[in-house]
């Protein structure tokens, strides 16, 4: 249950596993196993992967259906962990939408900036 429910969250967050595995200081190699259900993450492992994706441990481990207990002002007041993967992660799937969107209208793409 937790690699089904670990991917489906990851995918949702819009984060690679390399993304993920930066966070919790892991690799992506190791994300790849806890998805596949080929090693379980440590206690403290398990804690970031939910703090990171906003959800209770007992519902990535499948004991409950209810994804965050702590869905309350607290919360909400936590500032964001990790933003900055966060956003790139975001601008890569932007990127990677707006060619696509090019390439299957035919238009041509505009020369990207220079970092």
């Amino acid at each position: 249950m937790l690699g089904k429910r670990l991917r489906e969250e990851r995918e949702k967050a819009a984060l690679t596993q390399e993304d993920l595995g930066k966070i919790v200081n892991v690799s992506d190699k190791t994300i790849s196993a806890y998805e596949n259900d080929a090693a379980d993450p440590s206690t403290e492992t398990l804690s970031k992967l939910a703090d990171c994706l906003g959800l209770s441990t007992d519902y990535l481990l499948g004991r409950t259906n209810v994804r965050n207990y702590s869905d309350d002002y607290q919360s909400a007041a936590r500032p964001v962990e990790h933003a900055d993967i966060m956003v790139e992660s975001i601008r890569r799937l932007v990127e990677e939408q707006a060619e696509r969107v090019i390439r299957e209208r035919g238009l041509e793409a505009p020369d990207k900036p220079k970092k």
